[in-house]
């Protein structure tokens, strides 16, 4: 039969599990398979060699799959022992697959999850422990080897039903017993030196942990292969409050070994992990423990992974999980007035934001991240950031009056932003002092006038330019409303002989009366 014969009646299988290419290929390969086909046939078009199986006898051993589950939901003892059969291989095939994030390679771990699925699905086939710690490599669908349809029933595979067919335990026993303990324990008992073996803090840790390789070999844990990082995302993601407070010390040695190795990419998944784990983590855990200080220490050298050292692509996503990881440890502690919460904090603006700023304020996608995470942290701590203003004016305003800023319209709204939720958190200090009003308003003056400098070579389109200038009138207004709580008409006296002289600032300061 040729591949342009059209499918008979009935022989397309409905499969909303498979992604677009795969089904389409699936639509041909049916062609040539025959509506009698047996569980011992699916066996037997797979090769046993998993190096042999290519994505099309896969295909195939789905289309074949789809068929019989619309016919039959009870096996003969013939057909149960050629699905078990069938699991081995596709067991077989999942473990030792390639991952390397080729098309091809991508398609046959979709084309494998989909098998699987179907067997546990309608035949309610138990897989083994071991394969379904691997299959939660493939739930995240932002891997280079998962597709978003090999993520979804990665995910449905992983339902509590087939991991008690599997475990005979609940969920959070596979995580805590099969994953933890005795998948990533061994792993890692060794891969950091600030906790113990156990997962307890350590009196005097290795202050580098990386320093015993000194950059030539990769740390132990790495030649188990990559699939580990997305299994103990998985696990945390599922991991409840109530499983981190019985079993942190079980998450802290992955977790640290993530975040402090040396490898940028895998910093930042560690960071990303770490702070779903802080989020589930309650704050008596934290403290009472001490891996809270620990996890600390620990993400704050990842503040200063900043260009040239470290290429600006892998800067900026590494620090920008960084400072999302310190800010979900201080949200733990829910009052602003905390004094460890506005230590920590206080901190995160010394040794990271101010620091990172002086060393590369001339990479803009550096500033743009700094910019976003500083209004984070202003609006934790509140009004408790008005120790900060004498830094965070002046990056403000070499940040927002900068001519050449207007060619980047996305890092110059965050940082108008950003002057915003100063504005909102540090009122009482800049409306009682004239020195930070009178600086502010000429911050917000000089970027409107940028704005509209016909001599800019780069203009931004009409769509970035509404939203600046609203942001900017947000700027301006805040401050009309600041004024209210001091002197209301000296804010506008004063800023009439400037609109009067430069007419283009009237619709910015469209409160003050008398203008041109």
């Amino acid at each position: 039969m040729s591949d342009s014969d059209p499918l008979p009646t009935g022989r397309k299988a409905p499969s909303p599990q498979l992604g677009s290419a795969n089904q389409a290929r699936v639509d041909i390969l049916g062609k040539g398979v025959e509506d009698s086909c047996s569980f011992s046939g699916v066996v037997d078009g797979l090769p046993t060699d998993v190096s042999e199986q290519d994505l099309d006898s896969l295909l195939v051993a789905y289309f074949k799959l789809s068929h019989l589950s619309q016919k039959q939901s009870i096996l003969s003892k013939e057909e149960e022992d050629s699905t078990r059969r069938l699991l081995g291989l596709l067991e077989k095939k999942l473990t030792n697959g390639d991952d390397a994030g080729s098309k091809n390679s991508t398609q046959a771990n979709e084309a494998t999850l989909a098998c699987l699925y179907i067997l546990t699905r309608n035949w309610k086939i138990a897989l083994s422990v071991d394969s379904l710690i691997q299959i939660a490599a493939f739930t995240n669908p932002s891997d280079p080897w998962v597709t978003d349809e090999a993520s979804s029933l990665a995910t449905a595979i992983l339902s509590p039903e087939n991991v008690a067919s599997a475990t005979g335990a609940d969920a959070s026993a596979f995580i805590t017993r099969s994953i933890l303990q005795d998948y990533l324990r061994p792993i890692f008992s060794k891969a950091t030196t600030r906790v113990t073996s156990s997962g307890r803090p350590t009196q005097f840790p290795d202050p580098d942990p990386n320093s015993h390789r000194q950059g030539v070999e990769p740390p132990a844990w790495k030649k188990h292969g990559f699939r580990i990082i997305p299994i103990f995302r998985w696990a945390v993601n599922a991991a409840d409050a109530n499983l981190v407070t019985t079993n942190w010390f079980l998450f802290a040695p992955v977790l640290l070994a993530l975040i402090e190795d040396a490898d940028s990419s895998t910093r930042q998944a560690g960071l990303e992990i770490l702070a779903t784990f802080i989020r589930s983590c309650p704050l008596k855990i934290l403290q009472s423990t001490g891996i809270g200080t620990v996890f600390q220490e620990a993400i704050f050298p990842s503040l200063l992974y900043l260009p040239s050292l470290t290429p600006e692509e892998e800067s900026v996503p590494l620090i920008n999980a960084a400072y999302q990881a310190l800010l979900a440890l201080a949200r733990r502690e829910t009052d602003p007035r905390s004094p460890s919460r506005r230590k920590l904090l206080d901190k995160v603006f010394r040794d990271g934001v101010f620091t990172a700023y002086f060393h590369a304020s001339e990479y803009i996608s550096v500033v743009e991240t700094l910019m976003k995470n500083t209004t984070a942290i202003l609006d934790c701590l509140e009004v408790y950031s008005v120790k900060h203003l004498q830094n965070l004016l002046p990056m403000f305003s070499s940040v927002i009056a900068d001519p050449f800023i207007i060619s980047r319209p996305t890092a110059l709204l965050e940082a108008v932003k950003t002057l915003n939720a100063c504005l909102r958190n540090c009122w009482p200090r800049i409306s009682s002092e004239p020195k930070y009003t009178a600086e502010v308003i000429r911050i917000i003056s000089i970027c409107w006038l940028n704005l509209y400098d016909g001599e800019l070579a780069s203009r931004p389109s009409s769509r970035d330019l509404t939203l600046l200038t609203d942001e900017l009138r947000r700027s301006a207004d805040i401050m009309h409303a600041l004024s209210k709580n001091e002197d209301s008409s000296q804010l506008s006296n004063d800023l009439v002989p400037i609109l009067q002289k430069e007419p283009r600032l009237s619709k910015l300061f469209s409160w003050v009366p008398n203008g041109p």
